[in-house]
């Protein structure tokens, strides 16, 4: 997966990364994306609102084909 831009969001308050994951890719494992597009909040767990945070968009993202056979459903 090759990141291709950003989504800026303005954070909620009570907003956490991995549910910020789960809203923009129906996937809270994509979580550590987030974090890294976002180092200076990595030690943040909930959000006081207001953070502006870099959600990575990307190319491709991981379907049944692309996923290693034991992720698969």
């Amino acid at each position: 997966m090759k990141v291709t831009g950003y989504i800026k969001h303005i954070a909620k308050k009570g907003e956490t990364p991995d549910m910020l994951a789960f809203k923009f890719y129906s996937d809270e494992f994509m979580t550590s994306y987030i974090l890294e597009a976002n180092r200076e909040y990595q030690d943040v767990m909930i959000y006081e609102g207001g953070e502006v945070i870099l959600i990575p968009v990307f190319d491709t993202l991981e379907n049944d084909e692309t996923l290693a056979p034991w992720r698969r459903d």
